[in-house]
């Protein structure tokens, strides 16, 4: 094997998993996200308070892009904007309460799912797995730091 394949094998595994944890886990939300409306989604989840600017510099998108998908999100019940208490011009995001807990039930399904697909794997290669996150966790790295 060849780096090519080996980054093509990895492609599609992690494609695999992603399907297969979608199709027992369905949607998180009744609406539809688009992809960068699901991004910040996913970022309010693990640092609710953060301000549109700090949303920005993580996701790595322009200021006025955060500002537009918050608007969209607000308008469609899923995020809320509250004035720092600290500096009236900033606003801090956090999630609504039925949208952490539609992402919360949706990540239980997902996370059963994996649990229950890791027990029923053969012990030698269930024992691969640590060796694999690492892989994946340092793939992850290298591409943060490219972009």
């Amino acid at each position: 094997m060849n780096d090519d394949d080996d980054a093509e094998r990895l492609l599609a595994a992690v494609r695999a998993v992603r399907r297969g944890t979608r199709a027992v886990g369905g949607g998180p939300l009744r609406q539809g996200l688009t992809g960068a409306q699901a991004e910040l989604v996913r970022l309010l989840r693990r640092e609710p308070g953060i301000s549109v600017g700090e949303a920005a510099r993580r996701l790595a998108l322009a200021g006025n892009t955060v500002s537009t998908l918050v608007r969209q999100l607000v308008d469609q019940g899923h995020v809320v904007r509250e004035p720092d208490p600290d500096d009236a011009r900033t606003a801090r995001l956090r999630l609504t309460d039925d949208t952490d807990a539609a992402l919360r039930d949706w990540r239980d399904r997902r996370h059963a799912a994996v649990v229950g697909a890791l027990a029923a794997m053969d012990p030698a290669l269930r024992a691969q797995v640590d060796g694999t996150v690492d892989l994946l966790e340092a793939v992850a790295a290298a591409l943060e730091g490219d972009a």
